[in-house]
């Protein structure tokens, strides 16, 4: 916003009210949807609803809602903006005894949530232990805050060259270092075994899941899955690994990404979860501590 001064100012806003909602057609009206699939055209199916003029005789504009919903002031100028929906329904634990939790972006706040815990709880090290929060890994990675840009090398460099250390120096500590990549991790799918490699079953709160991919869709390589295992076992955290079947293709996470830039051995790991990227994820209980656990343990680690 432009104040009556001129000056600008970001501000940052969050509305925790049912504004929009996107209605889905009528089961009536599309009677193929339960033998064909739910088709959704990103440009005609999914514009929220946002009101009508029946109540008020005229709705100002969303961005001018927010700003109101934000304490603006009118005198202040509204430059530019960027919105984004946000599921309001509250997380819950379910399952007979509780052992599940099901939440809205459980992918990938829940990793986060864990590293900032575990950094919180960690030990003092010799080392200098990091956590890297990334923006976009969902749509690429590719801006000045995701994991494609050089935030990580920058911060990792600054903190260097603080230190009095010079750039050989900086290279030999990027070079010793260990880098861990938590994301989510597909479990088993009960109703849908058949898309999984039935020689690698990966279970809700059976453990943190390591994921392995010849392809390098994912970082871990035998040398850092020997050291993730040492530090998991005296932290008595199991662990699982992931295998994506060889017919199809999996998803990927900013480990290679990260990897490639600093130049540092990187392992993906991850919560065991079912129906990743919907509205409504879930994972276990267990697990979740567990990451905290892990996590902590490494950031703690020589």
């Amino acid at each position: 916003v432009r104040r009556p001064d001129g000056s600008t100012d970001d501000i940052l806003v969050r509305v925790d009210q049912p504004w929009l909602r996107i209605p889905q057609l009528a089961i009536h009206l599309d009677r193929d949807v339960n033998s064909a699939g739910l088709r959704l055209d990103p440009q005609r199916h999914l514009t929220p609803v946002w009101g009508t003029s029946s109540h008020t005789g005229a709705h100002t504009g969303i961005v001018a809602a927010v700003a109101a919903a934000a304490g603006i002031d009118p005198g202040h100028q509204v430059l530019s903006s960027q919105l984004m929906l946000h599921d309001l329904t509250a997380p819950a634990t379910t399952g007979h005894d509780s052992e599940f939790v099901a939440s809205a972006r459980i992918d990938n706040l829940l990793s986060c949530w864990a590293s900032v815990s575990a950094l919180a709880a960690s030990t003092a090290s010799p080392a200098l232990a990091m956590v890297c929060l990334y923006d976009h890994e969902e749509v690429g990675s590719v801006s000045a805050t995701g994991a494609g840009s050089s935030l990580a090398t920058d911060v990792i460099s600054r903190i260097a060259s603080g230190n009095g250390l010079d750039p050989e120096d900086t290279a030999r500590l990027r070079a010793s270092s260990m880098a861990v990549s938590a994301d989510g991790a597909h479990a088993t799918h009960p109703n849908y075994p058949e898309r999984h490699d039935p020689a690698h079953t990966v279970t809700i709160d059976g453990g943190i899941v390591v994921k392995h991919n010849a392809n390098q869709r994912y970082a871990t390589d035998a040398t850092g899955t020997a050291w993730l295992r040492t530090i998991a076992h005296t932290a008595g955290v199991p662990l699982q690994d992931f295998v994506m079947r060889n017919d199809m293709a999996c998803g990927s996470t900013i480990g290679p990404i990260s990897a490639a830039a600093l130049g540092i051995t990187t392992i993906d790991i991850g919560v065991a979860q079912l129906a990743m990227h919907s509205a409504r994820e879930m994972c276990g209980s267990l697990d979740a501590e567990r990451l905290v656990t892990l996590l902590s343990a490494v950031l703690s680690s020589p």
